[in-house]
């Protein structure tokens, strides 16, 4: 608006993340890659990374996996 270039962004999505109840990451796992989901990966004991369609990260955790666990 007022003639300046805009700066240059500096904060990126890394992933998006959806929690489940009953979560079963073994189970999980085997269901995705069934359905040719690819990359299919554990990143901790409550939690599995994927690719989308479009190679985007994406994660599948249970309930005990948040922001303030980090992942444990």
């Amino acid at each position: 608006a007022n003639g300046q270039p805009r700066p240059k962004a500096t904060n990126v999505v890394n992933h998006m993340a959806y929690t489940v109840a009953d979560f079963q990451p073994e189970r999980v796992k085997a269901q995705l890659e069934a359905m040719g989901v690819r990359n299919v990966r554990g990143t901790g004991p409550n939690a599995l990374h994927m690719d989308d369609v479009f190679g985007y990260d994406v994660e599948i955790c249970g309930l005990a996996n948040n922001a303030l666990t980090d992942g444990a």
